[in-house]
């Protein structure tokens, strides 16, 4: 994909994925996990998936595309996140 050097991004990648998702969904800085996991995925669908189309049955960007829209729609501190057992829900 013309990412250099590629172990080092292989480890952004998967650190973005794994332990933003992990870190999206216990709610721990929420907002900003939230937006790295969509620039992430953004990412990830131009450089992957765009040119197969949407869907996924051809490799499409349609479960990247999911994945941003649940990041968004929960990149916020909810009641029970660890952002608010914290006091850091603004």
């Amino acid at each position: 994909m013309g990412f250099r050097p590629a172990s080092l991004w292989t480890l952004r990648c998967i650190s973005a994925e794994f332990l933003g998702g992990i870190a999206l969904a216990v709610g721990f800085f929420a907002s900003v996990v939230a937006a790295l996991v969509v620039g992430q995925l953004f990412v990830a669908i131009a450089k992957a998936h765009w040119a197969k189309g949407l869907w996924i049955q051809a490799g499409g960007y349609e479960y990247p595309l999911l994945l941003m829209v649940i990041a968004v729609a929960v990149g916020g501190p909810g009641r029970y996140s660890a952002d608010a057992a914290l006091g850091w829900d603004g």
